[in-house]
């Protein structure tokens, strides 16, 4: 009966990735009890199923779906199987969701791909052994809200059942005590040795800040009463490397750093001492401001760090009479149009925070709006979920695409190549105005020319049709008087294109990742999986 059941739940298409469960290897074990009963002549039999999932890691977003899926598969299972005109079959089942260790929480467990936990701890520190993976909050411009942003993202992935850490990296001004006021901010030395501490926890979330550290440390502008933090770059870097390496963070799905404005020292220190899964941008809509944070992506991008989403705060408000206002402008437009031209970010990656004056309050109140009991808040609790959901979600495909390409599948022209990314090599190709990519597989070695404008028409991380950058490409071009013309099929897209659409040059970024800068000015961060064509 257990074999059974796991058999068909192999095949259950999972509804993020969209592959079956027997290649994601996350089915780990079926259980059945069957209860027998007689009445009269008719046999009855209650089939109790029990399914445990181990997930790469509780930042999957479509829990209660993948749960769906199997129940209503078990359920058919069942009675198909079972059911008949003399028996008649009940089923009560119940899936199991937890998730993997780090060193084991890669997307693909069966490819084994991440380092053994004892390399973990030599290249992180025994204090982020354990943290799956990390985020920036950046905003390059001050004043913007984005530590509000960041607290509230934080306690919205704590509600989603996250296990999640927060850092406050601003120690020129550090934030978090002022925006969260828990009931002991003391800082604990932590079992794993002196120069370790434990994070302050509050709502789910662990959290650390300059602002609760003891003022006998004698880093400047420690302490809740703190003066200014008078330091300079190199010292400042140095202070959020031991806030960093030095707390005992346990285990985290995702850590949150809380950046401060620019691009100095300290976001370099950062990058240097952690592989960042990716950033979010915060912004608002002054032309200041949206100028700054397109500097911003271009810094992440060159250190090969995605920049998942972006947050126009204090985009506009809601009067009592219903409208909605915008009195700075409606710059989320121009905002959407220039990042995602220049950097390739989906419209679906864009939010507008309101100005809220239930926002301010609780900001006042040390109380963040995600924590909050009050009923008046529902516009603005709605939008960090959906924020917090979206985020999940590009953390998710990123940990898994990182992890599948070190060693996994790529399909190019319909057909499958089994490769380790460190020995894949991608350079521009100017004969073809695309790229030459080479693969290495075991004793032999195989090139493949691909043309630049299929690249650009997918989306960087999934290799997908990128349905905005067709209609871009559908446009006439009335510089040129030129007509670029599409036409797609099942796997392909032909075009006509000019010169501004190809390649100038390809580099490697981060682990398993490679930045394009093409023609137009446009510079993409691509993953192995977004030259599967």
């Amino acid at each position: 009966m257990e074999s059974t059941i796991m058999n068909h739940l192999r095949s259950v298409v999972e509804p993020i990735l969209k592959k079956d469960l027997d290649e994601l290897g996350w089915l780990k074990r079926v259980s059945v009890n069957e209860e027998s009963s007689q009445i009269s002549s008719e046999a009855s039999s209650v089939f109790h199923v029990n399914v445990q999932v181990n997930l790469p890691s509780l930042l999957y977003p479509s829990t209660e779906k993948l749960k769906n899926l199997l129940e209503n598969e078990i359920y058919f299972v069942c009675q198909k199987t079972f059911h008949t005109e003399s028996v008649t079959c009940g089923v009560d089942c119940s899936v199991g969701i937890s998730s993997l260790d780090r060193h084991l929480s890669s997307a693909h467990a069966q490819y084994h791909l991440l380092q053994e936990s004892d390399k973990v701890e030599d290249n992180l520190g025994p204090g982020l052994a354990n943290v799956s993976q990390f985020l920036a909050i950046y905003s390059c411009k001050g004043g913007v809200g984005k530590s509000t942003i960041g607290v509230n993202l934080a306690f919205a992935l704590a509600r989603r059942g996250v296990r999640v850490g927060l850092l406050d990296v601003d120690v020129y001004g550090p934030s978090l005590p002022i925006l969260v006021r828990p009931n002991d901010t003391s800082v604990k030395r932590s079992p794993l040795g002196r120069s370790m501490v434990l994070p302050v926890e509050h709502g789910g979330v662990k959290m650390l800040s300059l602002g609760w550290v003891s003022p006998s440390s004698g880093v400047p502008g420690s302490g809740p009463s703190g003066g200014a933090a008078v330091m300079r770059g190199p010292m400042a870097g140095r202070v959020v490397s031991q806030l960093l390496r030095g707390t005992d963070w346990g285990k985290l799905d995702v850590l949150l750093l809380d950046m401060p404005p620019g691009t100095g020292d300290v976001q370099l220190q950062l990058c240097q001492d952690v592989q960042l899964d990716g950033a979010v941008a915060v912004t608002t809509p002054s032309n200041v401001a949206i100028a700054d944070v397109l500097k911003g992506i271009e810094m992440f991008n060159s250190l090969g760090v995605p920049t998942l989403s972006v947050v126009e705060n204090m985009a506009y408000f809601e009067c009592e009479g219903g409208g909605r206002h915008y009195p700075f402008g409606k710059g989320g437009q121009k905002t959407r149009k220039t990042i995602g031209e220049v950097f390739g970010i989906g419209k679906s990656s864009f939010f507008e925070m309101p100005i809220s004056s239930l926002i301010n309050q609780s900001n006042d109140e040390g109380t963040p709006i995600m924590l909050s009991n009050s009923y008046q808040g529902q516009l603005e609790v709605e939008i960090y979920d959906t924020f917090a959901s979206s985020v999940s979600q590009a953390l998710f495909i990123e940990r898994y695409n990182r992890t599948s390409n070190a060693q996994g599948n790529l399909n190019i022209r319909e057909k499958d190549y089994s490769i380790d990314s460190s020995n894949l090599s991608i350079k521009i190709n100017s004969s073809s105005q695309g790229f030459t990519i080479r693969m290495f597989l075991g004793n032999s070695a195989e090139q493949i020319n691909i043309d630049g404008k299929q690249l650009r028409a997918r989306d960087p991380q999934t290799g997908e049709i990128n349905q905005e950058t067709l209609a871009e490409f559908g446009k006439e071009d009335e510089k040129d008087n030129e007509r670029i013309v599409i036409t797609k099929t099942r796997n392909s897209i032909n075009t006509i294109l000019d010169e501004k659409w190809t390649p100038k040059s390809i580099s490697r970024k981060g682990n398993y990742g490679f930045i394009v800068d093409w023609n137009d000015g446009a510079k993409i961060i691509y993953s192995v999986s977004g030259f599967n064509l």
